[in-house]
């Protein structure tokens, strides 16, 4: 396994105590900069949810997926499960936890990211309602790794 893209992978990442509605427009600048200096300028970025798949480009699409992705949500963080490199994709199986406005508790998403590291920068970053869904992508199979 290369090391090298999941530790790429991993320096984007944000750390698992922040709640991304709240911090990610401070935050953006600085993940800005890393975006500049480790991706491609065609960097390829969206989620997939429920059969709809959205595409954005550059820098500013991949800030636009982030929005899109956190806009019905009131507070939302991330857990990383398990980072798993096939090829040149890294996947990263997560456990998503969101508030939206008016609701008590926070509900619980098994996602995942596929992160396509092209010539030692990110080409791609994709996120995954389903984890599932993520899994195929990469081409492995969720019996394999223990997600039937």
């Amino acid at each position: 396994m290369s090391q090298e893209n999941v530790d790429l992978v991993k320096a984007l990442l944000p750390r698992e105590d922040w709640d991304l509605v709240q911090s990610f427009n401070q935050r953006w600048p600085r993940v800005r900069e890393f975006f500049e200096v480790h991706s491609h300028a065609d960097l390829e970025s969206g989620f997939v949810r429920g059969g709809d798949r959205t595409s954005y480009r550059g820098v500013d699409g991949f800030r636009k997926t982030w929005l899109d992705w956190l806009a019905p949500w009131e507070g939302y963080r991330t857990e990383f499960e398990k980072f798993i490199e096939h090829g040149a994709d890294v996947l990263v199986l997560v456990n998503d936890f969101g508030r939206r406005g008016g609701m008590e508790f926070e509900v619980r998403l098994l996602g995942a990211a596929v992160w396509t590291v092209r010539e030692g920068k990110l080409a791609r970053a994709f996120f995954y309602a389903d984890r599932g869904d993520a899994i195929r992508e990469v081409g492995l199979s969720t019996a394999m790794l223990g997600h039937d």
